[in-house]
């Protein structure tokens, strides 16, 4: 009610209680003392570093960023659609600094989009909510790839290949190999 704004204790800054009182006969009780208290009401700051929202992953492991110990903290995996998904963080990573959480198992499907997020309390209770990535899907299968130009016995007059697949891609390296050296070049598409 007011009280600690009469004072000027400042956040971050240890401080002593001490306390002891009188009965109605006028008999006085010990000094009781708790030392070494801070005021802290700033939230913790929670970040999700990644994955980045509208990401591809083929497993879950997000890697977070706490600016203070917290008590505890949870990271929630919401589907567009299917069950909403609750983990407790585990203590080691209630530490502050930056961590990469265990993979996370989830039942979710590919390619369904879901967006992840972590609540946490800081050791005083203050309470805080991370950002929160959207449009995530999984994709846990491997791209199909086919040659289809050269083909096999063929001779060839300058090198050109061509090839189909089935998704994007992030990286294609095309391997050379002499069949009499075994020497290889590799080439990146």
């Amino acid at each position: 009610d007011g009280f600690f704004d009469r004072l000027s204790f400042r956040i971050g800054v240890p401080f002593d209680f001490r306390i002891n009182a009188t009965d109605m006969a006028g008999n006085q009780s010990a000094f009781v003392e708790v030392r070494n208290i801070m005021i802290d009401d700033i939230p913790p700051e929670i970040t999700i570093a990644e994955p980045a929202g509208r990401s591809l992953v083929n497993r879950l492991q997000p890697t977070i960023i706490i600016s203070e110990k917290l008590s505890e903290a949870s990271i929630i995996i919401s589907p567009f659609k299917g069950r909403t998904e609750f983990f407790k963080l585990r203590k080691q990573f209630l530490e502050e600094g930056r961590h990469k959480l265990d993979e996370v198992s989830t039942e979710f499907e590919d390619n369904i989009p879901f967006s992840i997020q972590i609540f946490g309390r800081d050791m005083a209770g203050n309470e805080s909510t991370s950002n929160k990535p959207e449009n995530i899907r999984f994709d846990r299968k491997s791209p199909v790839l086919t040659l289809t130009v050269p083909t096999g016995n063929t001779l060839l007059k300058s090198l050109s290949v061509e090839y189909e697949n089935d998704e994007n891609l992030s990286k294609a390296v095309l391997g050379l190999i002499a069949s009499d050296s075994g020497d290889t070049i590799e080439i990146d598409l």
